[in-house]
C-alpha cells in the first residue's frame, strides 16, 4: 500500500487512524527523512516488530519495468520525489517511472496525484513518462493547433510566448517550453506575426 505522509515536530502521522506514530525504520529511509517534508511511502507489515511499518525506497518494493505498460498508453501518476533529471512517479500504483523537467510544465509536489501518459520504455527496461498529451506530439502537430485557434479567435491570441506557463498548459496541455517552440516554428515559416503582447495570423 503506498501513502502520503507529512512530517512534524511531533512524528510523522497517517491519514487513517492508527494509534501509534508510523515507524519508518531508518534502514527504510532512501534519506534521512526531515521535519517539514512530505514523503510517499510503502507501508506494509514488518515481521520482526509485529506492527505496521513504512519505507521511503520505493524501488525496493515496485517494479521499475513492466511489461504491461506502452508507449502513449493513459496511466495515474503518484508524484514520489525529485532527482536530478525531474520527478519519480509511481505508475498506477504499481510501478515507478521517471518524468524528465523538461516535460513537465510546472513544478510538481510529492504526493501530487494527477493523469499522465508512457512516453517511452528505455533498452533497459526503464519507463520515461509525461504528464500531457499534447508532449508525445510533434511540434507540427502543435503548430496546426495554435492555427486552429488562432482561426477560431479571428486570426489574433493574446496568447504569446510571454504567457504563464498554467494558461499556455490550460489552452494546449503543453509545456511552456514546447509552445514557445512552436512559435518560433511558424513564425520562421511566416505563418504567424509575433510581439509580446499577441500572435497574429498571417493569410
Amino acid at each position: 500500500m503506498l501513502k502520503v505522509i507529512d512530517i512534524n515536530n511531533a512524528g510523522a502521522f497517517m491519514d487513517w487512524g492508527l494509534p501509534k506514530d508510523l515507524l519508518v525504520p531508518y534502514s527504510e529511509q532512501l534519506k534521512p527523512m526531515e521535519v517539514g517534508y512530505s514523503y510517499v511511502v510503502y507501508v506494509f507489515h514488518d515481521q520482526d516488530s509485529d506492527r505496521i511499518a513504512a519505507s521511503t525506497r520505493l524501488q525496493d518494493y515496485l517494479a521499475e519495468e513492466s511489461v504491461w505498460v506502452k508507449p502513449r498508453q493513459a496511466v495515474e501518476l503518484l508524484i514520489a520525489g525529485r532527482t536530478d533529471l525531474g520527478y519519480k512517479a509511481v505508475i498506477n500504483d504499481q510501478y515507478l517511472g521517471l518524468i524528465f523537467r523538461d516535460d513537465a510544465f510546472r513544478p510538481l509536489k510529492v504526493g501530487e496525484r494527477l493523469p499522465g501518459f508512457i512516453k517511452n520504455i528505455r533498452s533497459d527496461g526503464k519507463i520515461d513518462l509525461v504528464i500531457s498529451q499534447g508532449t508525445l506530439q510533434g511540434d507540427h502537430d502543435l503548430g496546426e493547433q495554435i492555427v486552429e485557434n488562432l482561426r477560431a479567435s479571428g486570426g489574433v491570441s493574446t496568447l504569446t510566448d510571454k504567457s504563464e506557463p498554467d494558461e499556455i498548459y490550460r489552452t494546449f496541455k503543453v509545456s511552456k517550453k514546447k509552445y514557445k517552440q512552436a512559435l518560433g516554428s511558424l513564425y520562421r515559416s511566416k505563418r504567424i506575426l509575433l510581439s509580446a503582447e499577441k500572435i497574429q495570423l498571417v493569410d
